[in-house]
């Protein structure tokens, strides 16, 4: 059989139409894979999507492009990848995003223009970069060898992106729809922007941390104009089509593909470093990474792991390279270190002690005192609108972390250990070691159903959503560490990997997402055996070897997507969410032509946050008790949850054992309407996160003194009830 020859010449545009028409036929694949109920038209949707919410992440990036190139630049380092310059200028932009949030500069009446000048100033900076590359005379022929592998991420990206325009709360199981988004990635924003300046909030823990990320949802909201109110009193961010709901998780996907980059550069680096031909080796490490399902999750949610991840592993390249000065090396790492630690805590022992590690063994020791002062000083700088933030609010400059240092803060000391407890394990090490190789187990309770159960059971390596990667990454540390030319790059990658695993047993609380910082150098090992053919020479078993890792990978993720929804993930890509935000509802409560039972059967099938926005009036004031997704419910509305004090702890506290007038307290409270998730609170109680005097006879005796419920969800877990019948009564 004859091979290929990638070194054959392939005319650009050509090549160019080529890529862009077999992304079309893999989107439609991806769709039909993932149950679509009509694959051409939700191709158009998915494509309206990334146009309409797109535009602002497009902007915000090239933004972050344009600082990079500048720095890096200016900087005059050895190795000025793209994927290099757009972390450095990305983990600026960030930092300037959430100062100028923090005092109140970023939102408000100026917000926009504030938004607007930073991106335009971003975009400025990158322009001769642009115009040099259009001045520069284009190649006619460009060789198969360097379209395949661009054609190939390109294709490997779109499930991630696909993914990124569903609807917050439709993806995925294991995430239980993106509770943490709904809770606070993307509901802080919201409050946020109703606020007018980036805050830290006493009723939701979660806004006193740095919050990198969620501040560039405002910044992304702010240039999309998403700031004020639709004709229902309902926030723009969430009403309507949500293009800035979508827009926040396509800037989380645009971040997962820019660290798939990075992590194929960081290959290419390692090879260039062992005078390795690189081969297929970065893309195909690339392609891993965006194909392993756990990227497909956290990819297209808005969470923080993508930033956390890609500062981190710049912050390796960074520290790898030589023939760059000491103090500019320090300069980005400190960026870097900083930007990832922004986005998630997490990266202080997740990535810092190995970028410090290689820095050290790449830099002459007499640059260590002058770099370290340099890393020290930024890092100081780095974290100061977050310490701004939480000192308006709390004694404790980096609360909720170093309470036995600073002090409890707002907070009592029982709920400093109770969330203490929570976010920590205390298993011995030899359970910790069974928990991240293999299930755990575990019986389901009435609180905690068959799919919570199942994420407690795989809180390591043995998730399903983690295949096949570590499978992959033994056969490759096998392979490194057998070959004479990748073994001692392979014992050092090895060290670092422990580094990471020992933090996640030591500083977690043991959950398989949490160990998605090691990704980066698991899909590293994995095209280990790649590089060693490559370097043997043996050109026909590399190009197989790289198809079947890319085949299997993707299989695996066809069969993570079939799990999905009853095999219908991307039913709702592209859509708005009508279902969560009260569109639907409304509409159905208008027409006329609907029967009552029909009416009533929806209603009892919507959301909460539907029936807040659609059926209860627009000025009634709403306590939602237990529910912690409250991302759909409309501005302003009161929440009391776990770890946080609230409206019903402070009338428990006053009224210790006694007995309680709940009608009244709430309405003394202000309260019109209360919305309970007994469900919520019942599992907060069993995991002992719940406030201790919030017992599950107080719930049930704040329901009956409530009853008869205005609205009842056909689950029977959440109820509406009316506690000031003058003000709040639903229209009929």
């Amino acid at each position: 059989m004859r091979s290929i020859n990638l070194d054959t010449p392939v005319p650009t545009r050509f090549a160019i139409a080529g890529i862009v028409a077999i992304a079309v036929i893999v989107m439609q694949i991806v769709l039909v894979l993932g149950r679509s109920t009509d694959p051409a038209m939700s191709s158009l949707f998915v494509g309206s999507s990334w146009v309409r919410s797109g535009w602002p992440v497009v902007l915000y990036v090239l933004a972050g492009a344009g600082f990079g190139t500048y720095i890096t630049g200016k900087l005059k380092l050895a190795d000025t990848h793209w994927t290099i310059s757009c972390a450095v200028g990305l983990g600026l932009l960030l930092f300037l995003t959430t100062t100028l949030g923090t005092f109140g500069l970023l939102v408000g009446s100026l917000g926009r223009i504030v938004a607007w000048l930073v991106v335009l100033l971003g975009a400025g900076l990158f322009a001769p970069t642009t115009f040099a590359f259009f001045r520069k005379k284009p190649s006619k022929h460009t060789s198969l060898g360097t379209w395949i592998p661009l054609c190939a991420i390109v294709c490997c990206s779109l499930p991630v992106l696909i993914a990124a325009t569903s609807p917050p709360g439709y993806l995925w199981t294991s995430e239980f729809g993106g509770f943490d988004a709904l809770s606070y990635h993307l509901e802080l924003p919201k409050r946020w922007l109703n606020a007018a300046h980036i805050a830290a909030f006493p009723d939701n823990i979660y806004s006193f941390f740095p919050s990198w990320i969620e501040s560039s949802y405002v910044h992304l909201a702010m240039l999309a104009g998403d700031v004020s109110r639709d004709t229902h009193g309902i926030d723009r961010f969430i009403a309507g089509d949500a293009r800035s709901l979508i827009g926040a998780q396509l800037f989380t996907a645009a971040t997962c593909v820019i660290c798939a980059c990075m992590v194929g550069h960081m290959v290419h680096a390692a090879c260039r470093h062992l005078n390795f031909k690189p081969h297929t080796a970065p893309a195909i490490a690339s392609c891993v990474f965006l194909l392993t399902p756990w990227s497909i999750v956290i990819g297209s949610l808005a969470y923080n792991e993508c930033g956390m991840m890609l500062f981190g592993v710049a912050s390796w390249v960074i520290a790898m390279q030589r023939g760059t000065q000491s103090s500019a090396k320090a300069v980005c790492i400190a960026i870097l270190l900083g930007a990832s630690f922004g986005c998630k805590p997490t990266a202080a022992f997740m990535f810092a002690p190995v970028t410090i590690a290689i820095a050290l063994a790449t830099s002459p020791r007499k640059h260590w005192i002058a770099s370290g002062a340099i890393v020290v000083l930024l890092g100081v700088v780095t974290p100061t609108p977050w310490i701004v933030r939480n000192l308006r609010v709390s004694s404790n400059p980096l609360m909720p972390f170093a309470t036995s240092v600073f002090g409890t803060g707002h907070w009592t000391q029982e709920q400093a250990d109770r969330f203490s407890k929570a976010h920590h394990n205390s298993e011995p090490i030899g359970e910790r070691l069974a928990i991240l190789v293999g299930p755990q187990s575990i019986t389901p309770t009435s609180s905690q159903p068959d799919t919570r159960s199942a994420v407690e059971k795989h809180r390591g390596y043995s998730n399903p959503q983690w295949l096949p990667v570590p499978l992959f990454a033994l056969i490759g540390l096998g392979a490194g560490l057998t070959s004479r030319w990748t073994r001692k790059i392979t014992i050092i990658a090895g060290g670092a990997l422990a580094l990471q695993l020992l933090a996640w047993m030591s500083v977690t609380h043991l959950q398989s997402r949490f160990l998605l910082p090691t990704l980066p150098l698991l899909c590293s090992f994995a095209v280990v055996p790649i590089a060693v053919l490559a370097r043997a020479q043996k050109a026909q078993f590399t190009r197989l070897l790289s198809a079947v890792i890319v085949i299997v990978t993707a299989v695996v993720s066809v069969m993570f997507l079939a799990t999905e929804r009853n095999g219908q993930a991307f039913q709702l890509a592209g859509t708005p969410p009508s279902a969560w935000n009260g569109n639907a509802l409304r509409d159905i409560t208008q027409n006329t032509n609907i029967s009552p039972a029909d009416r009533a059967a929806a209603l009892a099938q919507s959301p909460a946050s539907a029936w807040i926005n659609t059926i209860a009036p627009q000025d009634a004031d709403v306590l939602v008790l237990g529910d912690a997704a409250t991302l759909y419910v409309r501005s302003p509305y009161t929440m009391a949850t776990t770890w946080d004090s609230s409206a019903i702890d402070a009338i428990l506290q006053r009224h210790n054992e006694s007995a309680i007038n709940w009608h009244a307290e709430l309405a003394v409270a202000g309260f019109d309407i209360v919305v309970i998730n007994f469900a919520e609170l019942a599992r907060y109680r069993e995991s002992n996160w719940n406030i201790p005097s919030l017992t599950e006879e107080r719930v049930n005796e704040i329901g009956q003194q409530l009853s008869p419920p205005a609205w009842v969800h056909e689950s029977g877990n959440i109820a509406a009830f009316i506690v000031q019948p003058s003000r709040s009564t639903p229209p009929e």
